[in-house]
């Protein structure tokens, strides 16, 4: 995964992340177990089997689409943000 951000002063942010380590079953069970529900109140409501479901299209969209934007946003002022596989 890549995430870019550009300003309009001209600095640029560039991370990489590795999708297999984003998107494995392994991270969603920590984050399930370790997230609390005030933190975020979605997690919850979604069941294990989803959240793999959920990961494995994730995984198929990298392999299948590489470089598919999952964010784009650009901002009034001139910032840009960029999150692709």
């Amino acid at each position: 995964m890549k995430i870019i951000v550009k300003t309009k002063d001209k600095k640029k942010i560039r991370l990489w992340f590795p999708t297999r380590l984003l998107f494995s079953k392994t991270t969603a069970r920590i984050t399930k177990k370790y997230v609390q529900p005030d933190m975020i109140p979605l997690v919850h409501f979604v069941s294990e089997e989803q959240i793999d479901v959920a990961l494995k299209t994730l995984r198929d969209m990298k392999r299948n689409h590489p470089g598919t934007p999952l964010v784009e946003a650009k901002s009034a002022n001139g910032d840009y943000i960029l999150v692709s596989m």
